[in-house]
C-alpha cells in the first residue's frame, strides 16, 4: 500500500505503509500519470501523497498516518484541498 512518493531527479522513492522505501528509476510525473487521481494528489513539486493516508494538513504541510510530514506548496494547495473534499 503506497503512502507517498518523493522525487529525486530521475529517481522516485515509493514509501509503503509497512515502512519500506523502494527506490525506482522512474520520474515522479511518470508515476503520477499511472496512479488514480481520485486516490493520490501532488502536494509539492517533489511529493505525491495517497489521500487515504493523510492524517491532517495545514497550509504548509501534510501529516501522513505513518508519521511522515511532507511540505505543501501554494501551487498545489487548492487542487489538494479539492481532492480531500471529494473523498
Amino acid at each position: 500500500d503506497i503512502v507517498c512518493l518523493l522525487s529525486n531527479k530521475d529517481y522516485t522513492c515509493v514509501v509503503l505503509s509497512d515502512g519500506r522505501r523502494l527506490m525506482t528509476i522512474a520520474t515522479l510525473s511518470g508515476f503520477e500519470q499511472q496512479l488514480p487521481p481520485q486516490s493520490f494528489a501532488r502536494v509539492q513539486r517533489s511529493y505525491v501523497v495517497a489521500l487515504k493516508h493523510v492524517k491532517s494538513y495545514d497550509s504548509q504541510s501534510v501529516l501522513l498516518d505513518n508519521g511522515d510530514e511532507v511540505p505543501m506548496s501554494r501551487t498545489y494547495r487548492e487542487s489538494f484541498e479539492l481532492s480531500m473534499s471529494n473523498l
